[in-house]
């Protein structure tokens, strides 16, 4: 079988011989054991299974977790003429016919889908009149972070046994620790898995954390130094927009990319970014997962990531072409508190799931003795107001109903933002501020945040506006109804409207150990980040030691190692550094950060220590917050 393999890797992608550990994979998907490959992101992890696909007899069913990632690598194999297809539900019913009368013809050698197609009935009945060669699970640590909370079909992949006795299963990921690994053998019911790790050392990856209370300027800043393509992560939709749309006024060749983007702009944005008509992408973590660009310069986190897998999973998007590149975790200390707000003080408990319950059975009007299965549409932001519990509780709560099986969610695909547009001249609002404080408050804050409300409908986010008025959402939403009835603004609220289908009506059962289980792994995996934040010594050693690998030496790049917590210089680079700002350009906005980053973000910390000796020789003056020199 060897020989074959690298037949196979020759014909179609050109290689004479395997990358470490995928000789040993595919050799043991040959010989039908179950398999768990731990390959960090560049090893070429796909390979392992699109081998033995092509020289296996059947048909290899690959579950993948995104419909952007199963289109990316079909896209991918059929330029190498391999016959794959993928079946979701981006794909008109024509589409999936031809691509279910192909399988049952045997003319593919790989079928993609995700965890959820794998449950559907329908698709079993397919699977049976078909002949399997074996079962890949691609990015399987989603079955760990996912499963628990957000993807539940990722814990009943293993059901597919009862169809297929003794079908091997090949689980494929780049980032597991030992809790992780057991998650995936335990959950994907592996029998004694042959288990094949390669190193996760990222020996091109320069780490860097910088803690700054200007995000915006000093992200501003590494753009300006950083070359080439990048991405910049963020946790919200929303959040993703906003900050293109920032960047884009500052001068940027930005764009934004998150899952609830319609599939025809996402593929646009992905295919831009591929082909550097687009430098850089602003993304949820639903962007650049088992998408191959190898000349990725740099990737900033603006957001914290929620463990250390998400965290390096996303980084190793930067460099897989081997040459130095730069990730950089950029974060305040509001966004310590917001991760866990948004995460562990938000993880419900087993009294407000039922509460949730019970109150959409009131909200939707079911009669809970009526045996029909019921499905109504409901606005989304209503059931937040009518449930009496923060909006994240209450969608988390949810999320649990529904991974129970108590209910089923259909929320449409779509960016949803409300709009904005300003109909008075600008003296208006110091009337409207004799009249009615609250309502100049919003419109006055409303302006401060958006640019352009007098001149065209601006997206906005009532949230973020009752923020920087120091309001409840809720509020700030009744009060822009009240002036648009008044003509004085047109606002339009976007309601997000969704199906919810109710399974079960009877007494609903969830296991209070278990919530408190996975509530503790998250707590673990958040305060992991938080180690890894304030770790003083080589960042890769922190990193290869969650992963159960040790690095002996330093990575002697990384913010850490490559002096960054030095604060010690030189005379020659005191004279240097001063001859460097003597040459700087000040104006009215000029500030410390400007000047810390004036040659390189790593050496910014040893920039502020030459910096404040330049203050007390009096050769830089500060005038109230801007920065001068002392000519």
């Amino acid at each position: 079988m060897k020989n074959k393999a690298l037949s196979i890797l020759k014909k179609y992608w050109g290689y004479d011989s395997f990358l470490p550990n995928q000789e040993s994979i595919i050799k043991s998907i040959f010989e039908q054991k179950d398999t768990v490959a731990l390959i960090p992101t560049g090893g070429g992890k796909s390979l392992c299974f699109q081998i033995p696909a092509l020289a296996l007899e059947g048909t290899c069913i690959v579950i993948s977790p995104l419909i952007a990632l199963i289109d990316d690598q079909i896209q991918r194999l059929k330029s190498l003429d391999i016959p794959a297809e993928g079946l979701h539900s981006g794909l008109d019913k024509t589409r999936q016919n031809d691509i279910i009368a192909g399988l049952f013809e045997g003319r593919l050698k790989l079928l993609y889908i995700s965890p959820e197609k794998l449950q559907s009935e329908k698709f079993r009945k397919i699977l049976e009149r078909i002949k399997l060669s074996f079962i890949a699970v691609d990015e399987a640590h989603c079955i760990s972070q996912w499963g628990y909370d957000f993807r539940p079909d990722y814990l009943k992949i293993s059901n597919i046994k009862e169809l297929f006795p003794g079908i091997p299963i090949a689980a494929f990921t780049a980032t597991a620790n030992k809790k992780t690994l057991k998650d995936i053998i335990k959950h994907l019911d592996l029998n004694r898995p042959k288990v094949i790790k390669g190193s996760f050392l990222k020996s091109n990856l320069s780490f860097g954390v910088i803690e700054t209370e200007k995000k915006i300027r000093v992200l501003n800043l590494l753009l300006k130094e950083f070359d080439g393509s990048g991405i910049i992560y963020m946790r919200s939709r929303r959040g993703t927009v906003f900050l293109a749309d920032l960047l884009k006024k500052n001068g940027e060749n930005v764009s934004y990319y998150h899952a609830g983007m319609n599939p025809e702009s996402r593929r646009k944005v992905q295919s831009d970014w591929l082909n550097n008509k687009v430098r850089v992408i602003v993304s949820t973590t639903a962007f650049g997962m088992g998408i191959d660009k190898p000349d990725v310069r740099f990737v900033i986190h603006f957001d914290l990531p929620g463990s250390i897998e998400e965290y390096y999973q996303e980084t190793g998007r930067a460099g897989r072409d081997g040459k130095k590149s730069d990730v950089v975790l950029v974060y305040n200390k509001n966004d310590l508190s917001v991760l866990k707000k948004n995460n562990l003080d938000t993880f419900p408990h087993l009294f407000d799931i039922k509460t949730t319950y019970n109150r959409l059975l009131e909200f939707c009007k079911i009669d809970i003795n009526d045996s029909k299965s019921n499905t109504v549409k409901i606005d989304l932001e209503e059931f937040y107001s009518y449930n009496k519990l923060d909006k994240f509780k209450t969608y988390k709560c949810l999320k649990e109903l529904e991974r129970y099986g108590i209910i089923s969610m259909n929320i449409p695909i779509q960016d949803i933002f409300s709009q904005l547009k300003f109909n008075f001249q600008a003296d208006f609002l110091d009337k409207l501020r004799i009249q009615n404080e609250d309502k100049y408050q919003v419109l006055y804050n409303a302006n401060l945040i958006y640019e352009g409300l007098f001149i065209s409908h601006t997206k906005i986010s009532e949230e973020r506006i009752a923020k920087k008025a120091g309001m409840d959402t809720q509020l700030v939403v009744k009060l822009l109804e009240e002036i648009s009835e008044d003509k004085i603004v047109v606002y339009n609220r976007q309601k997000l409207r969704f199906s919810i289908a109710f399974l079960k009506k009877s007494e609903i059962f969830i296991d209070e150990k278990e919530l408190s289980f996975r509530k503790k792994i998250m707590e673990s995996n958040i305060n992991s980040i938080f180690e890894y934040l304030s770790y003083k010594k080589c960042r890769q050693k922190f990193i290869l030691k969650y992963f159960d690998e040790k690095l002996r030496k330093t990575c002697k790049i990384c913010d850490i190692c490559s002096g960054v917590a030095n604060t010690i210089f030189s005379k020659s680079e005191f004279i240097n550094f001063k001859k460097t700002i003597e040459g700087f350009q000040f104006d009215i906005n000029t500030d410390i950060d400007d000047l810390m980053f004036v040659d390189t973000y790593q050496n910014r910390n040893k920039n502020f220590e030459m910096l404040k000796r330049f203050f007390e020789m009096g050769f830089l003056v500060a005038q109230g917050n801007k920065i001068i020199k002392n000519e």
